[in-house]
This record gives structure tokens, C-alpha cells and sequence, in this order.
């Protein structure tokens, strides 16, 4: 029923929703599966989500048990190829599921992996790191996307083509890049109209 003030896509089962001010998990069935107490939760992705109740914060299991208290971070992402990122006075790094640091939080902004590799900003500029924390691009872009197959990147007018371990395949000022939707990796490329 419509009785939620939230809702999320279901994730590996469940449905994080939000009721009388408190988040908590459905089943497909509507049945109420953890029940609905968390101030702030997240989908379960790779068998955790995040969670917060009053003070507390930290990710939880699909059985409502806390499996990692988290104390010494102000937040953290879901976990996406067994990393999840967080951040720690305004900077993220990337921690696995038992809570170890794996790369420091020394960025202004991450995003998730995708195929080894995630965009991050350091200095106001993206670039692109692989698990390791190793630099594949350096932080020089205004915008990255990482794709299947390749990255697209853009700066000062230009986009530039990567393959996925940085090597410079193509470059160009075009006005517009535009990814094909025939679910093949093709790139239309827009050059004065």
C-alpha cells in the first residue's frame, strides 16, 4: 500500500522505506522485515547497509545486526565492488566491509567503483584512482564518466577518450559526447550543430 513517505528500490531482497518518521525494511510482500527504527538507512548493497539511531551509526546485516559500529567517521557511502567511502572532516577515502581503511581520506569528493576504478576529487579537480588508491588520471578534469569499456573525461573545452588503465585513445573539442543506446560502447560525437 501507499503508506510510505519514502521509498527505495529494492535492494538484494529488501525495500528500505521510510514511515512515521523512521526508516526501516520490507519484504516484496510488504511485510515489515527490520523493523522501523533507524533514523537514516540505506539499501542493502553487498549484504550491509548504513544506518544511524540517535548517535549511533554504523552497518547493519540483513538480520538488523550491527556488524560494524562506526566511530571514527562522519559518514559512508553503500558498499559497491567490497569498498564502500566515507569521510572524515570533510575528506573521503575508502574502507571495506570490516571497517579497515583501505585507501586514507585525502579526497573532497569520491564516488563508487565501478570495474576497479572510481572518480574522485582532489584540489577542485576529478581524476580517477584504481582500488589500490594508484592515480589512472590525474586530477585535471571538470567531468569523468567511466564507462564499460573506456573513460570519458572533459576540460577546458576538450573531452579526451581513456582506456580503462589511462592510456589516451582519442581527443578533441567537441561540443557534446553522447553515448549510443544500443547498448554497445559507441559515442556520437556534436561539433557546431
Amino acid at each position: 500500500p501507499c503508506i510510505y513517505s519514502e521509498a527505495a528500490p529494492f535492494s538484494e531482497g529488501l525495500g528500505c522505506a521510510l514511515l512515521d518518521g523512521k526508516y526501516g525494511y520490507i519484504d516484496k510482500d510488504g511485510e515489515t522485515v527490520l523493523p522501523f527504527i533507524y533514523d537514516q538507512a540505506s539499501p542493502f548493497r553487498e549484504g550491509v547497509a548504513y544506518f544511524s539511531i540517535g548517535e549511533e551509526y554504523g552497518l547493519i546485516d540483513r538480520e538488523g545486526k550491527v556488524v560494524l559500529e562506526l566511530t571514527n567517521c562522519d559518514s559512508i557511502s553503500s558498499f559497491r565492488e567490497g569498498l564502500a567511502y566515507f569521510s572524515v572532516d570533510g575528506l573521503y577515502g575508502y574502507m571495506d566491509p570490516s571497517g579497515e581503511v583501505v585507501i586514507e581520506p585525502v579526497y573532497e569528493d569520491a564516488g563508487y567503483f565501478y570495474g576497479g576504478l572510481a572518480v574522485v576529487m582532489r584540489g577542485g579537480f576529478l581524476g580517477v584512482i584504481g582500488r589500490d588508491g594508484g592515480e589512472v588520471l590525474p586530477f585535471e578534469y571538470e567531468d569523468i564518466t567511466l564507462e564499460d569499456t573506456c573513460i570519458t573525461a572533459r576540460k577546458e573545452g576538450m573531452f579526451y577518450f581513456y582506456d580503462r588503465g589511462g592510456r589516451e585513445v582519442s581527443s578533441g573539442d567537441w561540443d557534446e559526447v553522447c553515448k549510443g543506446r544500443d547498448g554497445k560502447e559507441v559515442f556520437y560525437l556534436k561539433k557546431n550543430g
